[in-house]
C-alpha cells in the first residue's frame, strides 16, 4: 500500500475504506476520476467517479458537500444508502431521504458512513454511546478493552 501503515498513516483510510484496492489512496475524492481508485469499496473513487455526479442543486440549494456550492457532487443524495457526513443533514434532505430510518434509529450519531453502523464489524468512528457503540458490533471489544 501506498502509505506501508506506517506510523499509523493508514489508520483513518483503511477504517473509512476497509478493503479498497486503490493505486493512489491521495487521489480519491479529489474531483478527478481516476479508473486505479474507481472501486465500489472504495466508493466509485471517493465520489469522482459517479456517472451524474455533477447534478443541479435546485431542490437543496443550501446543500454543500466539501467546499463546493451551487452545482455540486450530489450524486449520492437519494441513492438508496444513507451517505451520512455533510449529506445527512437538513439542508441536503437527510442525503434525500436515505438517512431517515438510520436517523430514528441513531438520533445524534452523526458518521460518514452509516451503513457500516450494526454492520457486524466494530468500527472505531461510530464506538460511541449515540451510536449504540457502532449498533451493538463494539460491545464485546468494549468489555474486553474497557477506557
Amino acid at each position: 500500500q501506498e502509505c506501508d501503515w506506517d506510523g499509523g498513516d493508514c489508520i483513518e483510510f483503511n477504517e473509512e475504506y476497509p478493503g479498497c484496492p486503490a493505486r493512489e489512496p491521495r487521489q480519491m475524492g479529489d474531483g478527478v476520476c481516476n479508473d486505479y481508485n474507481n472501486f465500489p469499496g472504495c466508493d466509485l473513487d471517493g465520489g469522482d467517479c459517479l456517472e451524474d455526479s455533477i447534478i443541479s442543486n435546485v431542490e437543496y440549494p443550501n446543500c454543500v458537500i466539501g467546499d463546493v456550492f451551487g452545482p455540486t457532487l450530489l450524486g449520492l443524495l437519494g441513492n438508496g444508502i444513507c451517505d451520512g457526513g455533510e449529506y445527512n443533514t437538513p439542508e441536503c434532505g437527510f442525503d434525500d431521504g436515505d438517512c431517515y430510518e438510520f436517523n430514528a434509529k441513531y438520533p445524534g450519531c452523526n458518521v460518514k458512513h452509516p451503513q457500516r453502523v450494526g454492520n457486524g464489524e466494530c468500527n472505531g468512528q461510530s464506538n460511541k454511546q449515540e451510536c449504540d457503540w457502532d449498533g451493538g458490533d463494539c460491545i464485546e471489544f468494549n468489555e474486553e478493552y474497557p477506557g
